[in-house]
């Protein structure tokens, strides 16, 4: 602790359907190899697509 660490990192962006939402962040934090990873997710508007 009290280190200055510097390390890769990855963008990951994926589209995927509102009912798939849930599923997606369970595998993200799943497979991410830190503890809390950054995740956000973003709705898109389609013009002329009602939902």
């Amino acid at each position: 602790m009290g280190e200055v660490q510097q390390g890769e990192e990855s963008r990951v962006e994926s589209v995927c359907d509102a009912e798939q939402a849930a599923a997606v962040l369970r595998a993200v934090r799943a497979a991410h190899p830190y503890e809390e990873p950054v995740i956000h997710f973003l709705p898109l508007y389609e013009p002329g697509v009602e939902r």
